[in-house]
């Protein structure tokens, strides 16, 4: 555990943004448009002392929700020079859709099915929908 803690640790003290409940007073605001990514964390060898750390950069184009303000915390962030685009082109898939038709929606907006194992690739259920008790 303390390896792991060591890895979260690393890995915000290489952000230089706040993010969520991941915030430092040194640098307040999102900065989507440098650190819109996942930060990769492993042990090269069992006696380094501090992790490897390495960034796995995010596609904007394949968010169903692009990055942006969320109604938490201050408006003040970095935009990601793509976010823009992308939310236009959901907005766009969102109102040409079917009227209350989500499995539509999500198939237009992540057309990955295909990438998925075959055991994974049913529609997205709802607890309320599959157990459904008597009307």
């Amino acid at each position: 555990m303390l390896r792991l803690a060591v890895c979260v640790v690393a890995g915000a003290l290489a952000r230089t943004e706040s993010r969520g409940a991941h915030f430092r007073e040194d640098f307040p605001r999102r900065d989507d448009s440098a650190w819109l990514k996942r930060t990769l964390a492993f042990w090269r060898s069992p006696d380094d002392t501090l992790p490897t750390l390495e960034y796995e950069v995010l596609d904007v184009a394949r968010m169903e929700l692009p990055p942006g303000w969320r109604g938490y915390g201050n408006k003040d962030h970095i935009e990601h020079p793509d976010t823009a685009r992308r939310a236009a082109e959901v907005a766009a898939i969102r109102d040409g859709a079917v009227a209350g038709d989500r499995h539509e929606i999500q198939e237009r907006l992540m057309p990955y099915r295909q990438l998925l194992p075959p055991s994974l690739r049913g529609r997205n259920e709802r607890l309320e929908e599959r157990f459904r008790g008597p009307s």
